[in-house]
């Protein structure tokens, strides 16, 4: 590892990192405490596809990431509670998600995620600056993934082939996302076998827009659930180019 800059106590400001990454490289002990407590931009390997485990979790003052466009795969906690890092656009070639791998990263901006396989458990819980994000597309988004992003919204686009993990997940995947108003969803299976938890509990001004005639058989009978005696309104046989047409604030 390269230090770039560095302040007058030694503490590295500016990394390139050089050859593999390893898990917990530049992982803090806790956002205060730690040798990269004050980085605020680092530099990864030429055509590196994988950010380890835990590589950057509490860097709280990363802001600057460079090296991201080969990446495949970003594993669990990678950058747990980088809450300064700023990322308008993630790598368009992602298969997986780890679990918490954003938790708490609250200036992060896509407005697309597309991940071709998994969006595990909390991945962007409470990525409360997600503001500009238009679509999701997964193969399958699993519990709490977004859960706390109360910046989503006011739509939104989600294709994937499953959201949850089982017929008795109790899922939380939007759960309260309060800024959500209207969800175009294109999902195949949708698991939410709990009436206190569906995917959308908490969104209590939703409504719900799919190009399905009906509800799907693979969908949970809470899917459209938001809390005790609240239900989302569904709207069937919507097409995506008429739900990128609504007006709605």
């Amino acid at each position: 590892m390269k230090f770039i800059t560095v302040d007058n106590s030694g503490y590295p400001l500016t990394i390139e990192i050089i050859g593999s990454l390893t898990p917990y490289e530049c992982a803090n002990t806790s956002a205060t405490t730690g040798a990269f407590t004050k980085i605020t931009a680092a530099y990864l390997p030429s055509g590196v596809t994988v950010i380890p485990s835990y590589l950057f979790r509490y860097c709280a003052k990363l802001a600057e990431l460079n090296g991201m466009n080969s990446v495949t795969s970003i594993e669990t906690y990678a950058f747990h509670t980088c809450a300064e890092l700023e990322l308008t656009s993630l790598p368009s070639g992602l298969t997986t998600i780890g679990s918490y791998a954003f938790t708490g990263c609250k200036k992060i901006n896509p407005t697309i995620i597309k991940v071709s396989s998994v969006i595990n458990g909390n991945s962007f819980q409470n990525c409360t600056g997600m503001t500009d994000l238009e679509k999701i597309q997964a193969g399958n988004i699993y519990s709490n993934a977004f859960s706390g992003c109360s910046g989503l919204g006011p739509k939104l686009k989600i294709k994937a082939l499953q959201i949850g993990t089982s017929p008795t997940n109790t899922n939380n995947a939007f759960r309260n996302c309060t800024g959500l108003r209207a969800v175009w969803l294109d999902v195949s299976t949708i698991h939410a076998g709990s009436a206190t938890y569906g995917p959308f509990y908490g969104c209590s001004n939703l409504t719900i827009y799919t190009p399905a005639s009906e509800k799907p058989a693979g969908w949970g009978n809470y899917f459209n659930y938001l809390g005790t005696s609240s239900q989302a309104n569904v709207v069937y046989n919507t097409t995506e180019a008429q739900f990128d047409a609504l007006q709605i604030s």
